[in-house]
């Protein structure tokens, strides 16, 4: 407060607190990194954890991970996405996957719309809340 009136607050991030991008340790099942767009995860200061990137050419289903994201950046609860899947060989149509994530950190993609290329390429985008570590 100065001269009576309060002033607009702004938080500053510590060296500590910066983003870090980090990667699965570990991509299984076939699948692997898709061109440029690697498949990344950083948690910020508020405990959220966001997953970008893309993967191809792995083996779709409910029980085969595609990597398993490490403690401290699992979800509270298991959660499921829907996101953007290629295109190829349906014409313009979009495409899409669903994608689960457990709380052990396991993700799972488990279904693809398009039948004719399915693995092609699978995107993430997406944020969760991270569960406390401990």
């Amino acid at each position: 407060m100065a001269n009576g009136v309060w002033s607009k607050w702004e938080r500053l991030l510590t060296s500590a607190e910066q983003i870090e991008w980090k990667f699965p340790t570990t991509i299984i099942n076939g699948w692997k990194q898709y061109g440029t767009q690697k498949v990344q995860f950083y948690k910020n200061p508020f405990g959220e954890v966001e997953l970008i990137g893309s993967i191809t050419g792995g083996t779709i289903g409910f029980a085969v991970p595609v990597f398993t994201l490490p403690s401290g950046y699992r979800p509270i609860q298991d959660m499921h996405f829907i996101g953007v899947a290629s295109s190829i060989g349906t014409g313009s149509t979009p495409q899409t996957h669903r994608t689960h994530i457990d709380t052990k950190g396991n993700v799972y993609i488990q279904s693809v719309s398009n039948s004719t290329n399915p693995n092609e390429f699978i995107t993430f985008g997406f944020k969760f809340m991270a569960a406390q570590e401990g």
